[in-house]
């Protein structure tokens, strides 16, 4: 029996790290799995941070800068493509609700959840990745490429 349990703990930890999803315990425990994704962590910590301290500082201007445009978001049951950071400032208070908000405020940097579709917080309501500046992807910024409310 406790062959088998240990045989079932190794099948899905393999698993897990085959299906490119990683967890972390720690902040070092993280920028190493980010590391294995992506090959750096430093600009994915960092945006994170920046992240968390814009809207916890209701910096709707700052906020509207960490974006990937266009970008889909359903506001008053409807899916709506936000196309500028203008438009997303404009409707900032019905994306950012208090849950959604709260989820932001509550994540920690080493329990996000990561794979090589990139970061979510909470479960899955925000996604950032890393955006291609050219061809050959040498350049990258970290931005937000999905809000899932």
């Amino acid at each position: 029996m406790r062959f088998m349990s240990l045989l079932a703990r190794l099948c899905l930890a393999s698993s897990l790290i085959w299906s490119g999803t990683l967890w972390a315990a720690t902040d070092q425990a993280m920028d190493a799995n980010l590391d294995k994704l992506f090959s750096s962590h430093e600009n994915y910590h960092a945006f994170f941070d920046n992240f968390k301290t814009q809207i916890a500082a209701q910096n709707k201007a700052e906020v509207a800068k960490l974006i990937s445009y266009p970008i889909k978001i359903a506001l008053a049951g409807k899916k709506v493509q936000i196309k500028t950071p203008q438009q997303f400032i404009k409707n900032y208070d019905a994306i950012f609700t208090p849950d959604l908000v709260a989820a932001v405020n509550a994540q920690k940097y080493q329990d996000l959840f990561a794979n090589y579709q990139g970061l979510a917080i909470g479960k899955g309501q925000i996604w950032f990745s890393g955006i291609c500046q050219d061809n050959q992807c040498k350049k990258s910024t970290v931005l937000v490429i999905g809000i899932n409310k």
